[in-house]
């Protein structure tokens, strides 16, 4: 048999089936964490009558799969399939028809998966998700279920990393130019809009007398009225901000990361605009929309890489669906009767 060594195959395999396999097991530690895996229609348990337990409901490579088969699976390591593959016993026979054909696949094409594989394989799916061992022990306790099906779960789950890198991944690629199309048309790169501003900042003294807030606010209505004509002069001359050398200038800022009172302020401004003054946190403070800098995207350069993992994660998951859909299917001489002999019920 073909051993892949550890140092290879736990680098090389999550980092290429990033959709395909990362999501679902990631998906899979985090589903046990938040509820136990149940299956609430209970789907395969309760329609075998007792005559037609031995009733083939499916046939691969002329291997019977009886409807007592699929209630064992079912209640089984079938307990650990995602949600979407345990709607109902239809989609649970599927599951089984594919594992029965990716079994017959590791043997041809000589794939184990040992102890250290697997071992490496979980800790980086834990680490992933931000838990631990004791984590997801508790979590398939409460499931009713144990840490040695879920780590045979996972043992398989690397040996089908190894058999998608070795039937599918020569197969698929992904060109520049898918990369910029989908940085162009995705929203997950688009940046808001964004202003560049200027703050005059004046300080008081929340215990001064009525005399001296007066004098303030003198100063305030002054700076007010100067910074209509000059803002930059009337930064440097009444401002107490660390930018009051540089015009009062405090850069870009994206809207929604400013201050609540500041996005306030500055939503009834237009570009050159001058806000009244206001009061916050013991100052005076006057703002200026400097410029309003329209909507953009993140630089292709910064995100073109992560881009191409995720088209390539998904691009892989559909090839091997594919591959497992049909090439397989064919090869294995798969033919399914479920809904035929859940009819006789």
């Amino acid at each position: 048999m073909l051993h892949y060594e550890t140092p290879e195959f736990t680098t090389r395999v999550p980092r290429v089936c990033t959709i395909a396999s990362i999501a679902l097991l990631s998906g899979l530690v985090l589903m046990l964490l938040a509820t136990p895996t149940r299956c609430d229609a209970q789907p395969v348990r309760d329609i075998g009558a007792a005559r037609l337990e031995n009733a083939i409901v499916a046939s691969v490579d002329g291997r019977p799969v009886t409807l007592r088969d699929l209630r064992a699976f079912e209640q089984g390591r079938g307990r650990l399939l995602p949600p979407e593959q345990r709607r109902s016993g239809q989609t649970i026979l599927e599951a089984l028809v594919s594992e029965i054909m990716y079994d017959a696949e590791f043997r041809r094409n000589g794939i184990e998966a040992q102890d250290s594989d697997v071992d490496q394989y979980i800790e980086r799916l834990l680490a992933q998700n931000g838990s631990t061992t004791d984590d997801v022990r508790k979590a398939l306790a409460s499931a009713g279920l144990n840490w040695d099906e879920y780590y045979e779960r996972m043992r398989r789950e690397v040996q089908r990393l190894a058999l998608v890198n070795r039937v599918i991944r020569s197969r698929v690629s992904v060109t520049p130019e898918e990369v910029k199309r989908y940085w162009k048309e995705s929203p997950d790169y688009a940046t808001p809009d964004s202003v560049e501003i200027a703050h005059i900042f004046m300080p008081y003294n929340h215990d001064a007398a009525p005399a001296e807030m007066g004098f303030v606010e003198a100063r305030v209505a002054q700076a007010y009225e100067k910074a209509q004509s000059n803002f930059g002069k009337a930064a440097r001359h009444y401002s107490a901000g660390p930018t009051a050398d540089d015009d009062g200038k405090l850069g870009q800022f994206k809207r929604g990361t400013m201050s609540l009172l500041f996005e306030r302020e500055i939503v009834k401004l237009k570009e050159g605009e001058v806000s009244e003054p206001f009061q916050a946190e013991g100052a005076y403070h006057i703002l200026k929309l400097v410029k309003l800098l329209p909507p953009g995207r993140v630089p292709l350069a910064e995100v073109e890489d992560q881009i191409r993992e995720r088209l390539y994660g998904e691009l892989l998951d559909e090839r091997f669906t594919r591959w497992t859909n049909e090439d397989l299917r064919k090869r294995y001489h798969v033919t399914m009767h479920y809904e035929r002999v859940t009819s006789l019920l």
